[in-house]
């Protein structure tokens, strides 16, 4: 019958997916695979800064490795001359940063590796989200280092009374240079970078 309606049900919308993915194939695939290297090194890069207060050399070779893969297999162009030519003005930057010690070397080689991903449409977003998480971890460390001598005198008074030892505390001694794992503010930045890519 005509203008009789179908029982059908309407198909329901294809979920938005990246290009890499709805395109599929051998490029999507590398695509995906280097965004996952990608993210995998950010979090090493965390957990290493954070226990060890050191980032390798092999980490940022590792992310400066895997940049290659995502341009040619990227959905979209990416002006990677531009891109080097960032991460190459955060680099000297950043020397000059270390060469007055204010920033380690390994903070300073790992920020040019993610500035090298970000390129000038993310260099932004990368750089406020990690001057922002900076600015979170300092604060969280002063706090944790205010705390420190309270914490100190609960864990000895906690053992003079459970182990008989001696109820003195010790001395509040030389103070430690503030040492930031500032690895963890440049993944967090990283990581952003990660979810804007994925919308390519």
């Amino acid at each position: 019958m005509v203008g009789a309606r179908s029982g059908r049900a309407p198909c329901p919308a294809a979920p938005d997916w990246p290009a890499a993915v709805r395109a599929g194939g051998l490029a999507g695939m590398i695509y995906l695979t280097s965004l996952a290297c990608f993210t995998a090194l950010l979090i090493t890069g965390m957990v290493t800064d954070l226990l060890e207060r050191r980032l390798p050399n092999w980490l940022t070779g590792g992310v400066l490795l895997l940049y290659p893969a995502f341009v040619l297999s990227s959905p979209v162009p990416q002006d990677w001359l531009l891109a080097l030519l960032l991460a190459a003005t955060v680099f000297l930057i950043g020397f000059g940063l270390f060469a007055f010690d204010l920033i380690g070397g390994g903070d300073v080689k790992l920020m040019a590796a993610v500035a090298l991903w970000a390129g000038l449409q993310h260099a932004v977003q990368f750089f406020v989200v990690t001057a922002l998480s900076g600015g979170v971890l300092a604060l969280a460390y002063l706090l944790y280092r205010q705390a420190l001598p309270w914490l100190q005198a609960w864990a000895w008074s906690l053992r003079a009374r459970f182990l008989a030892a001696p109820t003195a505390t010790p001395g509040p001694g030389a103070a430690t240079p503030m040492s930031l794992p500032y690895g963890i503010a440049i993944a967090v930045g990283g990581l952003t970078i990660v979810t804007e890519l994925l919308k390519l």
